[in-house]
């Protein structure tokens, strides 16, 4: 289970980082696309823990982004998962 949980957290680095994704829904969309399933409750804990923030784009939305942090300010959970993959 914990295996899964770090692969899946894995992918949705990786869609945070390379689609512009704007809401929880479109996140477990996305995920669902790749294989995972995932409620909207499980996303939202995801992101709490891997320390995704929504930022605004020049044209006024949103999206979910991955703060590029270094050291030891980086959330726990999110070096966790680097350290795994």
């Amino acid at each position: 289970m914990k295996m899964a949980k770090n692969e899946r957290q894995e992918c949705m680095l990786r869609l945070v980082r390379a689609r512009e994704i704007s809401t929880q829904e479109d996140l477990a969309r996305e995920l669902e696309n790749e294989g995972w399933q995932a409620t909207q409750a499980t996303v939202s804990r995801d992101i709490k823990d891997l320390g995704i923030i929504k930022v605004t784009l020049p044209t006024g939305g949103t999206k979910y982004s991955v703060l590029d942090r270094t050291g030891d300010v980086a959330p726990g959970r999110l070096l966790s998962v680097f350290a795994h993959s």
